[in-house]
């Protein structure tokens, strides 16, 4: 599947211009994640953790999926599930309230929905916002290393 996805995408952009839209992918979706983390604090932006968030976009969609396939529940690149986005919110993030203003700042996302514990409200935010989705990937990794 792979390969011919490869063969497709070189045939509709030729090797090199295949190469630097992924290059300009890379960069684009590097300093998304980036800039992300840095606002959740220092140490939710180390490289490695960085780097770890853009893996997991890459791994989990492809960067090309903000829905789950198949009608499944999780959304985003990062295919964060409505429900674990609402069990950080309940359980690690109300208890760290500086936290969780970091992360609604990072992720664009008014307070009042972070401190709201509704999945469809959070499937919505995930479907519609990058950085939200960023956000609770690097939650994810924090808690469960």
């Amino acid at each position: 599947m792979l390969k011919r996805l490869v063969r497709n995408l070189v045939k509709k952009h030729g090797m090199k211009g295949l190469l630097i839209k992924i290059g300009d992918w890379a960069v684009s979706s590097s300093k998304n994640s980036e800039r992300v983390c840095e606002e959740m604090g220092s140490k939710y932006a180390k490289k490695e953790a960085v780097d770890l968030v853009l893996a997991t976009g890459i791994i989990e969609s492809r960067y090309e999926y903000i829905k789950q396939l198949n009608s499944g529940p999780a959304a985003s690149f990062h295919q964060v599930e409505p429900a674990t986005a609402v069990d950080y919110c309940q359980h690690f993030l109300s208890h760290r309230k500086s936290l969780m203003q970091k992360c609604a700042k990072a992720g664009m996302v008014d307070i009042k929905h972070w401190q709201n514990f509704d999945e469809k409200i959070w499937e919505e935010i995930l479907e519609k916002n990058i950085a939200a989705g960023i956000v609770h990937c690097r939650l994810k990794y924090w808690r469960v290393p």
